[in-house]
């Protein structure tokens, strides 16, 4: 839709306007029958989440910050919304009730889970939840 990486628009428009783009999007996003994996501030759009969450299943992959801090290397060029002076620890406590606010699932994985584990853990909460008549 924007022709460019997260990146290039944290570096040239900022993280707001990164914010902005990416609420949009995801209150536009119609979609059945769909895993769609958003962006992890998405979560700060609560029009977003609404419209997400009208026909869907929200998981929240519940991974530890220093799995996280081993995962993410490339954290100047990934496209991280973060403004200047924050960290992986401070976003992640930002971030973190919301995830949680928004989850119908969540799946905690210890670290270096693999992703068939992972898998199987999300089909069996869905099911343990009857989540699918949603």
């Amino acid at each position: 839709r924007e022709n460019t990486t997260l990146q290039n628009i944290i570096n040239t428009q900022g993280v707001p306007q990164l914010l902005k783009i990416e609420g949009i999007v995801g209150e536009e996003l119609k979609t059945s029958k769909t895993v769609i994996a958003t962006g992890g501030s998405m979560v700060f759009s609560p029009k977003a989440m609404e419209n997400l969450k009208r026909d869907s299943i929200c998981v929240f992959i519940d991974v530890p910050l220093p799995e996280i801090k081993r995962r993410v290397r490339n954290i100047d060029t990934r496209g991280i919304a973060m403004e200047k002076g924050e960290t992986l620890d401070t976003l992640y406590e930002k971030r973190m009730p919301k995830y949680r606010e928004y989850a119908d699932i969540t799946v905690s994985v210890n670290q270096r889970g693999r992703i068939e584990s992972v898998v199987t853990k999300i089909i069996e909460k869905i099911k343990e939840k009857d989540c699918f008549q949603k």
